[in-house]
């Protein structure tokens, strides 16, 4: 199969990710309102399972997996393939449109080794103050009531920082191919849509949420919907941490995620220059 594969595909996937609760949903609904781009399809967690897998058995190479394949290069190009016959069920299943948008904050964990078995993909990271994203991430914990408060807090930092030190401890696998989007600047200033635009395709907050095989109010009853969920972008979620977060759970989130936060700034930032140059 070649729909996918090489630096110049035939359909060109788009990959949208980052941390849970930062905004990665209205990410992918915004860029699904390019005219080249599929209609917005509800998250991959196929793709994000396949992965999982792959990664788990690449640990497991030496152990087991070397037993089924010639060598890494052979399991990494049979994987690739099976990665690419999902992507062709879900090009066809989006209409098969120019460039194949697909979301999972929790894929973004594998970024880098899709990065690397699709070589013409693209890669769109959301990046939200960690405060706002973490308070979020808690809230949903508390709704579902399976956590308690201090482990959630917990635990959601760990899952902050994991999910963006597994991009920036690989940032060379993805060259030119990665766009970090600030949510507070997408939801405020146009420049950041015009971003998006160039790396992707145009895109119309206007059109956002009217069209879609995945209906927004489909989802409106989990524990994870919030009241933005399927409305127009809004600034209103920014700064929500300010009188919610007690002084020591912000120390732990400083302690947790305050290098990942500067480490993602200091990328943007050196992006940003570079695209200027």
């Amino acid at each position: 199969m070649t729909l996918f594969s090489g630096t110049t595909p035939a359909v060109t996937p788009v990959f949208v990710g980052g941390a849970p609760r930062t905004g990665t949903t209205v990410l992918h609904a915004l860029i699904c309102t390019g005219p080249r781009v599929n209609d917005y399809i509800a998250e991959c967690t196929y793709l994000t399972g396949l992965m999982a897998c792959y990664v788990d058995c690449l640990g497991l190479f030496d152990v087991h997996t070397k037993y089924y394949f010639d060598d890494l290069s052979a399991f990494a190009e049979f994987h690739a393939g099976t990665v690419e016959t999902f992507l062709a069920k879900a090009w066809e299943r989006t209409g098969k449109p120019e460039l194949l948008a697909l979301k999972s904050p929790i894929l973004t964990l594998y970024f880098h080794h899709l990065a690397r078995l699709l070589p013409g993909a693209k890669f769109v990271v959301s990046v939200r103050d960690p405060r706002d994203a973490i308070l979020s991430r808690v809230e949903v914990a508390e709704r579902k009531g399976d956590v308690a408060p201090d482990d959630a807090l917990h635990e959601a930092c760990l899952e902050y920082a994991a999910v963006y030190r597994a991009v920036l401890d690989n940032i060379d696998a993805f060259g030119d191919r990665i766009l970090f989007v600030d949510y507070a600047r997408l939801v405020r200033e146009p420049d950041e849509l015009t971003r998006i635009s160039d790396f992707v395709d145009t895109v119309d907050p206007a059109a956002i949420w009217t069209g879609g095989l995945t209906h927004p109010g489909n989802h409106k009853d989990t524990e994870w919907a919030t009241a933005l969920y399927g409305e127009r972008m809004s600034a209103a979620s920014v700064g929500r941490f300010e009188g919610k977060l007690s002084g020591p759970m912000l120390q732990t989130i400083s302690d947790l995620c305050g290098d990942v936060e500067e480490w993602l700034r200091a990328v943007q930032t050196l992006r940003a220059v570079q695209r200027a140059a």
